[in-house]
């Protein structure tokens, strides 16, 4: 498992970043901010918060401690606000083991400076932003000032005419704004890429954006063109050359008017708020950079769709519980374990056990993961068969060669491991309640060595009936020797685990929706239909979001 830390992450651009590196699988993600509560809090696997930016040495300090005791292997910068500590930092870190996807001070103090970007471009020979002097402009068309030292579309300002430009410099002081000509009719062109550890370039994502709302792309298309693609790749390449790494973002803006040359706008130090239109493409733009490490020469994926990415706020909502739980029942298949990842891997050894010489590897693959995604589970034997076409006096074998198959690992969800640990730091009990065959989630818990440190196990077809059958629920509030309604059922099925758990009166129930709306017809059946659960199961998106509901109502 890789740790990574992500700096300055608790807002809207930490989020993206924090989304991209949970899509990639395999990893703890930390996330450090000043703020005690905000949004990413409730998707990262681990939350800190830090001291304030301003005490630069409190802050670094607080850096190189952190990934001291985590064990730290990427540092990631979410914003611009803390670059040039991390730059500072990069031998530091990289003595702890740790590597900062950041640019080296020189180079950063040069993009993190529009008008040193702008020098910087024309030394590189590349396509920069024209630089007007305001003073000696003839204002026969209005000037555009960007802070030399802003990001995005904030804090610009417009002059239309020299009686307005000397009436804006009481307030302002021009010097700290790159002035040029405001472009009415022009397009941009936003690039998002990483740069790797040994200075390789990523995949370029090329999209246009095609609607902005407070300097954010809320409506980007994928880009398709030759010159564009040309014109990004020199700019990584020499970014690279001069000791960029990490990810970057960069704009080109291509005037309307022939008369103008397309030009590089922006390059931005740091991931793009709206990079996610990369995963659509399929490019994992931290998980890249991170992979970089271990493997120079990245493939690049033979095909890559033409996306349109539309960012929408979403939201979440949380009970706010009434007293602090004193423990927590958990379900097991689809909570803790990923139960298709297990399913599949039971049908990989079945292939080499049972069928290697009776079907084609990639048609009985292709089988296997059809059926698991179907949820056509207890059959799964007699369908794969049949599908295959082979003779249904195999069966009886073939169920016995199924079952002697012990999985090594039992593949857990991400969030499983830190969940845990913070409930037992938090003294909370824990309980497993597992409907499937005993002698089937056995095997899954003694190859999973952080589900045999709990400290109840309940398989509810040896104590009187599946979920929602109270007296499942019954043995596990005995085994915890807890009351009822000091305990909290945290599943994926709504009935069994959601509307059975409050008749037999459990405190509050959890169900996780990995998959956003995968149930909203059980949802919509339980509000109308259990009336005795309403308002007392909540939907939430991971296990995370779950643990600080329980851990932020009162004691």
């Amino acid at each position: 498992m890789t740790n990574v830390l992500v700096t300055c992450g608790g807002g809207f651009q930490g989020l993206g970043l924090v989304r991209a590196l949970l899509a990639s699988g395999g990893l703890q993600s930390f996330v450090c901010d000043v703020h005690a509560d905000n949004p990413v809090r409730y998707l990262a696997h681990h939350y800190l918060v830090g001291p304030p930016l301003a005490d630069a040495n409190a802050y670094a300090t607080f850096l190189l401690e952190t990934t001291r005791r985590e064990r730290i292997e990427f540092v990631l910068p979410a914003t611009a606000l803390d670059l040039r500590i991390l730059a500072s930092l990069r031998t530091d870190l990289r003595d702890l083991g740790a590597i900062a996807g950041v640019c080296s001070q020189p180079l950063l103090d040069t993009l993190l400076d529009k008008a040193a970007t702008r020098r910087w471009l024309i030394e590189a020979q590349l396509p920069a932003p024209e630089s007007i002097d305001p003073y000696r402009h003839d204002y026969s068309c209005p000037l555009l000032g960007k802070p030399i030292a802003g990001w995005g579309g904030r804090g610009l300002e417009m002059i239309n005419s020299r009686e307005e430009m000397e009436s804006r410099f009481v307030a302002i002081d021009p010097d700290a704004y790159v002035w040029s000509r405001l472009l009415e009719h022009f397009q941009e062109y936003s690039a998002d890429f990483a740069i790797g550890i040994t200075g390789g370039v990523s995949p370029i994502v090329v999209r246009r954006r095609t609607r902005t709302s407070g300097g954010f792309a809320i409506v980007s298309e994928s880009v398709r063109n030759p010159v564009l693609n040309a014109l990004f790749l020199d700019l990584a390449n020499t970014l690279a050359q001069s000791d960029g790494r990490g990810c970057f973002n960069a704009q080109v803006i291509v005037p309307q008017s022939r008369q103008v040359a397309p030009f590089i706008s922006d390059v931005n130090p740091r991931i793009g708020t709206s990079a996610t239109h990369a995963l659509a493409e399929g490019i994992n733009l931290p998980h890249w950079f991170i992979q970089s490490a271990h493997s120079p020469a990245l493939c690049t994926p033979p095909l890559r769709p033409l996306v349109k990415s539309v960012r929408m706020l979403s939201d979440l909502t949380l009970p706010v519980l009434a007293h602090r739980p004193g423990g927590v029942i958990f379900d097991l298949d689809d909570t803790l374990v990923d139960h298709k990842r297990w399913l599949l891997a039971k049908m990989r050894a079945l292939y080499e056990a049972r069928f290697r010489d009776l079907a084609d590897g990639d048609d009985y693959l292709r089988t296997a993961v059809q059926l698991i995604d179907d949820h056509e589970w207890p059959h799964l034997v007699d369908r794969m068969l049949e599908l295959l076409g082979l003779p249904s006096t195999l069966r009886a074998e073939t169920i016995r060669c199924y079952r002697a198959i012990e999985i090594p690992e039992t593949p857990l969800f991400d969030d499983v491991a830190p969940t845990l640990s913070a409930l037992r730091q938090s003294q909370l009990k824990i309980a497993i309640l597992t409907d499937n065959p005993p002698a089937t989630q056995k095997s899954k818990i003694a190859h999973a060595p952080l589900l045999r440190d709990v400290d109840a196990t309940v398989f509810s077809q040896e104590c009187g009936g599946e979920k929602p059958n109270p007296a499942a629920f019954a043995e596990a509030v005995r085994m915890l020797d807890l009351p009822a309604d000091q305990l909290i059922m945290v599943g994926d099925n709504w009935m069994r685990d959601g509307a059975g758990a409050i008749r037999a009166g459990l405190a509050h129930a959890f169900i996780v929706r990995r998959a956003p709306g995968s149930s909203l017809c059980s949802r919509h059946f339980a509000n109308r239909d259990t009336h005795e659960a309403a308002g007392m199961v909540s939907e939430v998106p991971n296990l995370t979001a779950m643990l600080h509901a329980c851990l932020d109502a009162r004691p």
